[in-house]
């Protein structure tokens, strides 16, 4: 996902960002093991991130958590800016 965000116009990084949309790698913070999850980020608190993401832990439900430390591989993608 975060590579061909880049081709649309949208920057990616390491480094949360509120209004930015954060990609979880298989298995880390809690993504499925064969698939990974997505979330968009709401608030940064240091090396904690508030994110709202849908289908985990519930199908067809907006859940809202903090994470913790996410984990080395976690990437964000960040909105294209308007001209």
């Amino acid at each position: 996902m975060a590579t061909s965000a880049a081709q649309y116009g949208w920057s990616t990084g390491s480094a949360p960002q509120v209004d930015s949309i954060v990609v979880f790698q298989p298995g880390d913070n809690g993504a499925a093991s064969g698939t990974g999850h997505a979330g968009w980020v709401e608030q940064v608190s240091g090396a904690r991130i508030f994110i709202s993401e849908m289908n985990a832990p519930q199908s067809y439900v907006v859940t809202r958590r903090w994470v913790d430390r996410p984990a080395p591989a976690v990437r964000y993608l960040y909105a294209p800016v308007p001209r």
